[in-house]
C-alpha cells in the first residue's frame, strides 16, 4: 500500500499559495518546509514567488515591499559563490523561522535568522537579524 502525503492532494491542485488559504497546522508546516527547500537549499527565487503574498510586508532595509519587489531584489543578487547552512527552523502559530550560515569568499562567516509571519498557506511579512563574525571575535562559539 502506497502512502501519501498529506500535502499531495494540495499540491496537486494549487498553482500559488496565495491569496491566503485556511489550511491545517500540519499543512502550513509542509508549505514552510517547501519554501525553505526552494529558497535556501535549490536558490531558486522562482519557485519561492508562489509563497508570497502580492502585498508582502517587508521590513529589510534594502528591499522594498511586495511580492514583485522580493523577485526583483533576490534574482538580481543571485545565488553567486555563497554557501547556505541552515542551523535551525521552526514554526509555531503562524510564525516561523530559519537561523542560517552564510559563508561567502573574501567575506566574514555570516549568522542571518529571517523570521516570517504566514496567513494560512501564504507568506505576508518577513523580519530579519544579520551579523557578521568579527574578525577579533573572542568568543569560539560566537554566532552558533
Amino acid at each position: 500500500m502506497t502512502s501519501k502525503s498529506p500535502m499531495s492532494k494540495f499540491h496537486a491542485t494549487t498553482i500559488s499559495y496565495c491569496p491566503p488559504m485556511i489550511v491545517s497546522a500540519q499543512q502550513q508546516e509542509q508549505i514552510f518546509e517547501d519554501f525553505v527547500q526552494a529558497f535556501y537549499v535549490e536558490g531558486s527565487v522562482n519557485k519561492t514567488a508562489i509563497h508570497f503574498d502580492v502585498a508582502y510586508i517587508q521590513h529589510n532595509a534594502d528591499v522594498l515591499s511586495g511580492r514583485q519587489a522580493f523577485i526583483d531584489a533576490f534574482s538580481a543578487v543571485g545565488g553567486g559563490n555563497t554557501t547556505t547552512t541552515i542551523v535551525h527552523m521552526a514554526l509555531k502559530d503562524n510564525i516561523a523561522w530559519v537561523h542560517y550560515k552564510s559563508v561567502t569568499p573574501g567575506s566574514p562567516l555570516t549568522a542571518i535568522v529571517d523570521v516570517f509571519r504566514f496567513n494560512g498557506s501564504c507568506i505576508m511579512e518577513h523580519w530579519d537579524a544579520i551579523e557578521a563574525l568579527p574578525a577579533n571575535a573572542k568568543n569560539p562559539l560566537a554566532l552558533f
